[in-house]
């Protein structure tokens, strides 16, 4: 299993494309890690083809991401002879967080989460919230 967390800024607007009569959104996001205490940023291109178009204005660089998704990792050669590698996240989820850019419209959205939809209609889908209810009120057998 292939699942990717990753939290980072956005390093510009999002963009919607489209390849073969299918919409997908965009993004490009940078992550500080630091590595013998030294910063350092490293950046992931990150496609969605689940999203809310409603929530595509808010995604402005520097706005602040928590993505789910699956990380793949691509090998490509330069007209320079140069070999890099580019990270790709095909993102599962994407959810805002505090600390991006401020904006009046921007704290109504950053309460909405995407998941992914089943259908090609979109519907917002709540959390589910769970409680643990004992079964058992005898509990002298635990070993704690």
């Amino acid at each position: 299993m292939n699942k990717f967390l990753i939290e980072g800024r956005l390093g510009k607007d999002a963009e919607v494309r489209e390849s073969n009569g299918s919409k997908f959104l965009s993004l490009t996001v940078a992550e500080n890690q630091f590595v013998d205490k030294e910063k350092k940023t490293f950046w992931y291109d990150v496609i969605c083809f689940n999203y809310n178009e409603k929530l595509v204005q808010y995604y402005k660089k520097g706005s602040v991401l928590f993505i789910t998704g699956a990380l793949t990792t691509d090998v490509e050669t330069g007209k320079d002879g140069v070999t890099r590698c580019r990270r790709k996240i095909v993102a599962d989820a994407l959810d805002f967080l505090s600390g991006g850019k401020s904006d009046s419209n921007e704290t109504a959205a950053q309460t909405e989460t995407q998941q992914p939809a089943n259908s090609k209609k979109e519907k917002a889908v709540e959390p589910i919230q769970t409680t643990a209810i004992p079964t058992d009120t005898d509990n002298s057998d635990l070993p704690f």
